[in-house]
This record gives C-alpha cells, sequence and structure tokens, in this order.
C-alpha cells in the first residue's frame, strides 16, 4: 500500500488517507466488506484489530 496523501479533521473529528494498492479492485473491496479480513489485514495475530461496522466510501 502506497498512501498519496492523508489529512485529520479535528473539527469533524475525521481522518481521510488516500492509498494505492497493488490488488484487484474486487479483492480490495471484499477484505474491506468482510470484517474478519479486515480485521487480518489491520493488525497482526499479536495485536489484532477490531471494529465497528461503518460505512465505507470509494472515489474515483
Amino acid at each position: 500500500m502506497t498512501v498519496t496523501s492523508s489529512n485529520a479533521d479535528a473539527t469533524t473529528r475525521t481522518m481521510t488517507f488516500v492509498a494505492e494498492f497493488a490488488a484487484p479492485v474486487a479483492e480490495f473491496w471484499r477484505v474491506w466488506a468482510e470484517r474478519d479480513l479486515l480485521e487480518k489485514w489491520w493488525g497482526p495475530p499479536a495485536y489484532p484489530a477490531t471494529r465497528p461496522p461503518n460505512p465505507t466510501t470509494a472515489r474515483r
């Protein structure tokens, strides 16, 4: 993953990251859509990641 830009907005309490991934689009969205896959990708076994359900958006 190559992060091309990032922004943190304290007023809206949001963080935005723009990145490029070396993966097919369908596989990328599958990881973001399936919670267990995202948790495995986001954190290694010693530091598991969990997330509440949240909407994701994509822009081209």
